[in-house]
C-alpha cells in the first residue's frame, strides 16, 4: 500500500542522467502520494493531513493548511486541472477542491466503514472516475459519473484487501490485492464490470511463501505490469514481476537471469510506454531499489537510487 517514507519527483532524471538532488526534508513526515499536473505544478499528500504544493517542479514545497481535517492521514491525490482535484484518506472520505486547494468539500465514498481511499483516477471527461478504498481485510472499487459528487460500488471484496489500481484508458483498468500472502487481480474492459483474472504460473524452485502484489501500471488498454513480494530474509524469493498483454485477463511471470534478480518488496510501477517501465521498492538490507526495463519486461536492471528507504510511489 502507499504508505511512503520517500517519494521521488524527477522522473526524467531517473531515466536519463541518473543523478539526484534532495528537494524535501523530513519535516513533512511520511509522504504517501504525489501528483504533477504540469512540469512545474504538483502536490504531495501524507500523514497528519499533509497537503503541500510546488510551483517550481519540486525544488521547493509549501504546506497548505486548508483541509477540514488536518489529523487524518491522506493516501491519494488526483488533479485534472491546476485548480480542480481530489485527495483521499482514511475513513471512506475524499476531499474535492475547485480553487487549487483554498477550499474543500468533503464527500463520502464506499459502503464499508474504516477503509482508506488509496487510489483515485478520472477519465478524460472529468465526470467519470474511480476510487479504490481498502483496509487489511476488505476492499472496494467505487465509481462516479457526476464529477465526484456521488459514488456507487462496482467491485466489493470481503476476502482481503485491494492494494493498487491503474487505468490504461477511460474504460480499461486493472486492480490487485488479496491480502497477506495472496494474489488476486481483476480487470475491466468497459469501466463497469470487474472480472477476476487468471494468475500467472510461477517457475519451480523459488518456493514463494507470499504472492503479494503491491503496485500495478498500464501502458495502454492492453499492456499492464504488476510488481510485488520479494525476500532474501525468508529464503531467496525474487521480486515478483508479471505482465499482461490482454488488458489484465491473463498474466505472465517475468523470470530474470540470476544476475538481474532482486530480492526485495517492489511497491510501485510506472509504464512510460509499453516497453519502458520503472519499478520501485526496497528492504532494510538493500535500502531503496529502482529497476527499469526497456524491452517489455524481458530484462530489468538496477537504476541508481541513493535514498536509503523503500520507494512507495512514482509520478
Amino acid at each position: 500500500m502507499k504508505k511512503a517514507l520517500l517519494i521521488f519527483f524527477a522522473l526524467i532524471t531517473i531515466v536519463n542522467a541518473q543523478t539526484w538532488e534532495k528537494v524535501a526534508t523530513s519535516t513533512f513526515g511520511p509522504i504517501s502520494d504525489v501528483f504533477f499536473y504540469s512540469e512545474n505544478r504538483g502536490w504531495i499528500v501524507g500523514s497528519s493531513g499533509l497537503f503541500a504544493q510546488t510551483t517550481d517542479g519540486g525544488q521547493t514545497w509549501t504546506r497548505v493548511e486548508t483541509l477540514p481535517n488536518t489529523t487524518t492521514s491522506l493516501y491519494s491525490i488526483y488533479f485534472w486541472s491546476k485548480m480542480e482535484g481530489f485527495v483521499g484518506g482514511y475513513g471512506d472520505k475524499i476531499y474535492k477542491t475547485e480553487d487549487g486547494g483554498a477550499t474543500w468539500t468533503e464527500i463520502a465514498v464506499g459502503t464499508y466503514d474504516g477503509l482508506a481511499v488509496k487510489e483515485i483516477f478520472f477519465a478524460s471527461d472529468h465526470q467519470t472516475g474511480w476510487c479504490l478504498t481498502s483496509a487489511s481485510n476488505s476492499g472496494e472499487i467505487v465509481k462516479t459519473t457526476d464529477g465526484g459528487q456521488t459514488w456507487s460500488p462496482q467491485l466489493t471484496y470481503a476476502g482481503g484487501d485491494i492494494e493498487c489500481m491503474a487505468f490504461g484508458s477511460d474504460t480499461h483498468g486493472v486492480c490487485a490485492g488479496g491480502g497477506s500472502g495472496r494474489m488476486d487481480i481483476w480487470y475491466t474492459s468497459d469501466g463497469e464490470t470487474w472480472t477476476k483474472a487468471t494468475n500467472p504460473s510461477f517457475p519451480p524452485g523459488f518456493n514463494y511463501t507470499r504472492l503479494d502484489i503491491h503496485g500495478i501500471t498500464m501502458a495502454n488498454e492492453n499492456v499492464a505490469y504488476a510488481v510485488g513480494w520479494g525476500s532474501r530474509a525468508a529464503g531467496l524469493q525474487p521480486s515478483i514481476l508479471i505482465k499482461s498483454t490482454d488488458g489484465g485477463q491473463t498474466w505472465t511471470y517475468l523470470q530474470q537471469s540470476e544476475e538481474n534478480r532482486q530480492y526485495v518488496n517492489l511497491y510501485c510501477a510506472l509504464a512510460l510506454d509499453e516497453n519502458t517501465v520503472l519499478a520501485g521498492g526496497g528492504a532494510s538490507y538493500e535500502g531503496s531499489v529502482i529497476i527499469k526495463t526497456t524491452d517489455g519486461g524481458t530484462t530489468w536492471t538496477r537504476v541508481n537510487a541513493p535514498f536509503g528507504f523503500s520507494i512507495r510511489a512514482f509520478n
